[in-house]
């Protein structure tokens, strides 16, 4: 399986649970492979998941998997702590990162699965 389809495999497991998530949604242009929108109602800047990376708005830069060298998730497990929502990612050259994924169902924050999707899928890009 080539590592497109198993990026795409990837979020269709792990992110497709998520209801603020929307695989198969029509992209902006400029956005050539995505495979879906994390869009989570409040103060948050939808996600564009591509079988590349993640882009914070269709304006912005796309934040590679092969680019990432290390996820973060929360250290925060309580949603009223606006820090639960913070996936903090280290990049390969060293800049840091920041992604808000404030989702979730009851007490569950979707930041825990979407930080999940986002180790797996740069794993799967390193060599």
């Amino acid at each position: 399986m080539a590592e497109r389809e198993k990026i795409e495999s990837l979020a269709r497991r792990i992110l497709n649970a998520m209801a603020a998530y929307k695989e198969g949604a029509s992209p902006p242009a400029g956005i050539d492979d995505a495979i879906g929108l994390y869009d989570a109602e409040g103060d948050t800047v939808p996600l564009w998941v591509t079988t590349t990376g993640v882009v914070r708005d269709s304006d912005g830069p796309i934040l590679r998997f092969d680019s990432i060298a290390e996820v973060h998730a929360p250290k925060s497990k309580s949603r009223a702590d606006p820090d639960s929502s913070r996936i903090a990612l280290v990049m390969e050259d060293g800049t840091r990162e920041t992604i808000v994924v404030a989702g979730g169902r009851g007490r569950f924050c979707d930041s825990f699965e979407f930080s999940r999707f986002l180790s797996r899928a740069a794993r799967l890009s390193h060599p």
